[in-house]
């Protein structure tokens, strides 16, 4: 799995606003980049349970793309 995760060598702030939800795969939450002016939805992978990490990353990618075609 450690192949597929991106490490970015900047960091950025965002305000938080309010979390939308949580579920199996870990937290989804609404914040804000101040500089500009943009709302952007953050889902944040932390499985539950530490066994299904590996089983649930490639539903986790898929549902990303999905929602980026959105």
């Amino acid at each position: 799995m450690d192949k597929n995760i991106i490490e970015f060598v900047r960091t950025k702030d965002f305000r938080f606003i309010n979390e939308i939800g949580q579920g199996g795969t870990g937290k989804t939450v609404l914040l804000k980049d101040e500089i500009i002016d943009e709302t952007f939805v953050c889902k944040k992978y932390s499985p539950y349970y530490e066994e299904h990490k590996e089983l649930f990353f490639k539903n986790f990618v898929d549902e990303i793309k999905i929602l980026h075609k959105i």
